[in-house]
């Protein structure tokens, strides 16, 4: 749709998901959010409404595998 800039996702993803220490916070906080959240900008860039590099797709992907397993209590906290 164009309705929102590139920077606008890269931004989300940076504070929100690939920030370590942030990342922790949301998912203690509330888990489900976090993982929805991490999945939704995967979503974006698989129906082209942002175009991530590879470097931060694969950073993505990690953190989403990473925040599910934390809720289905695979991952160590």
């Amino acid at each position: 749709t164009g309705a929102v800039d590139d920077w606008v996702y890269q931004r989300i993803s940076e504070t929100f998901v690939l920030d370590e220490n942030m990342r922790k916070r949301l998912a203690d906080l509330n888990p489900q959010a976090s993982v929805r959240m991490a999945n939704r900008l995967l979503e974006a860039s698989e129906r082209n409404y942002w175009q991530p590099d590879e470097e931060t797709l694969a950073a993505l992907q990690g953190a989403a595998d990473d925040l599910e397993d934390r809720m289905e209590g695979i991952a160590a906290e």
